[in-house]
């Protein structure tokens, strides 16, 4: 939780840490490869891409809240958003206007259709 204000510094910081430390997790290779070889659940061999970091930032300033359970639906909706971008992102909840408001590390200027509930 953080005033408005801060919400962009606070997701630019935590994806910019994320982003520097996660390549330390996976070897060289992959690393310059950017994705590991791995088995999925179905036990079928698969590209994972490096880890990246999706944020959902859920706010009441254009729009009440009523309900505590409307939160984990409108973050449920803005973490499908996020996931469908490459890259670490943040999507922010700007119900009521006319553009979601989405950051990367690598282009700040994308920009998805606002979010309707």
């Amino acid at each position: 939780m953080s005033r408005p204000q801060t919400i962009d510094a606070i997701c630019q910081t935590v994806i910019k840490r994320f982003d520097l430390v996660i390549p330390d997790f996976y070897d060289r290779e992959d690393r310059l490869k950017g994705y590991i070889d791995s088995v999925d659940r179905r036990g079928n061999t698969e590209q994972f891409p490096i880890m990246s970091l999706s944020i959902a930032v859920v706010t009441n300033e254009q729009s009440h809240i009523a309900h505590p359970g409307d939160v984990s639906k409108i973050a449920s909706e803005l973490k499908k958003r996020a996931k469908a971008l490459k890259g670490s992102v943040y999507v922010k909840d700007q119900r009521g206007q006319a553009v979601d408001a989405v950051s990367t590390t690598t282009d700040p200027t994308n920009q998805l259709p606002a979010l309707r509930t």
